[in-house]
């Protein structure tokens, strides 16, 4: 079994995902097989979610997203996918907190979890690779799978797991630019008083050869890593999903840059990848668009009493 986790700071565009929202013909693809969630669709749950987030909103990546797939010529059914789930989450720490199980055709199911608790308390996330295989292996053992060789944690001659960005201990230069962690350059462009406008030299009004807005070259970056992150995830994404789900990230890292300036920054950061995108720009911008007003409903749902999103 091959499994894989994240963490996250946006809930919306993850679930469009993980139920396959807005992809014409494979809706239907997509069931939802367990939680303790009441909403159905990625509007409803992301309301939920957000609202567990506000009770502790010191938690800075409140998503957690992990994704359990099996080799080929191995099934396991709808309830031993709920057990396995239930396994995978309770080995890193997701008790007590809010989480859905959605189950692809592709023999893989997706897991989406608050790490937030319903008391307020965060799941603590460190070192969690390591428990995250030894939930692997119990699954593999619990259901009788293939069990592939692993890591040991603590093997003489491993690799001691590093966060990404981060020196060695023997290391005491200054971190060059590549090596700051993305999240850091991020917030830089978030927080700072005058958006991304001013964190950059080159003028967001203005623009470029082919028309199109003038991006800093950190945007452009994070465009090529989500990018690069989408082409690897469980390798079975078509080029159109890779770049609408780039898309959508960026939109959540970056919330204060708008949908030209991200266009601009993903064709920056793979020329020619908008004209090759299925419906053409119209329907990638249409997208984006979509998600900004629900991101914004899903927001003032959670500091206006009483109210919530329409179903």
């Amino acid at each position: 079994m091959i499994a894989k986790h994240t963490l996250g700071r946006g809930f919306y565009g993850l679930l469009a995902y993980v139920l396959r929202e807005g992809m014409a013909g494979r809706e239907a693809e997509a069931r939802l097989l367990g939680g303790n969630m009441s909403g159905q669709h990625a509007r409803e749950l992301a309301y939920e979610f957000a609202v567990f987030h506000a009770l502790n909103r010191a938690v800075r990546r409140p998503v957690f997203h992990a994704s359990l797939r099996l080799p080929t010529g191995e099934s396991l059914t709808d309830a031993q996918w709920r057990q396995a789930a239930a396994e995978y989450l309770t080995q890193l720490g997701y008790t007590d907190t809010a989480y859905v199980v959605a189950r692809h055709p592709e023999h893989h199911i997706h897991i989406v979890a608050s790490r937030v608790r319903f008391d307020g308390t965060a799941v603590d996330a460190w070192q969690d690779r390591w428990r995250g295989l030894a939930a692997v292996a119990a699954i593999e053992r619990r259901f009788g799978l293939t069990q592939p060789r692993r890591p040991a944690h603590g093997v003489r001659g491993q690799r001691a797991p590093r966060t990404r960005g981060t020196d060695s201990v023997r290391t005491r230069r200054p971190p060059t630019r590549r090596e700051i962690p993305m999240s850091h350059q991020e917030e830089a462009l978030v927080e700072h008083p005058g958006g991304l406008a001013a964190s950059s030299p080159m003028p967001l009004g203005g623009s470029g050869p082919s028309g199109r807005p003038l991006v800093p070259p950190s945007l452009v970056s994070a465009a090529r890593e989500c990018l690069a992150q989408h082409d690897r995830w469980n390798g079975h994404l078509g080029a159109e999903a890779v770049l609408r789900l780039a898309a959508t990230q960026l939109m959540g890292r970056f919330p204060r840059a708008s949908v030209p300036t991200i266009l601009a920054a993903i064709e920056g950061a793979r020329p020619g990848a908008l004209a090759r995108h299925v419906g053409g720009e119209a329907a990638l911008v249409a997208h984006l668009g979509g998600l900004s007003d629900a991101r914004l409903a899903a927001s003032t749902c959670i500091h206006e009493e009483g109210e919530h999103p329409t179903r």
